[in-house]
């Protein structure tokens, strides 16, 4: 059993991270696809990727981890839907791999 401080070091850590990650996200956004920094969209969709991320960490239990991750990606791909007009199936895919590869960094510098 992990001691209170380590747990409290890995979500805090993992917030930061995953925060850091959000904002590069964002810049590439700007400076890749000439999407306004303004948007309400873009920073809506990276608040919400934050927060699915972060959660998919903090809860315990695989259903309801894989349920946050269904309904994450949902999120995400109606994000990349309205942000960057793709197919919905597209973004879908492009959502799910992004929390994937989030889980497989945290799973691989934390555990």
């Amino acid at each position: 059993m992990p001691k209170p401080t380590d747990r409290l070091f890995r979500n805090l850590f993992m917030g930061l991270v995953t925060l850091a990650v959000m904002l590069v996200f964002i810049l590439s956004m700007h400076l890749l696809l000439n999407i306004p920094l303004n948007s309400k969209t873009l920073w809506g969709g990276s608040l919400l990727t934050y927060l699915a991320i972060n959660l998919i960490f903090d809860i315990s239990g695989i259903s309801k981890k894989i349920i946050v991750l269904g309904v994450s990606s949902i999120i995400m791909g109606i994000f990349f839907n309205a942000i960057l007009n793709w197919a919905l199936v597209p973004s879908l895919l492009t959502g799910m791999v992004i929390l994937m590869l989030s889980v497989i960094l945290y799973m691989t510098f934390l555990h």
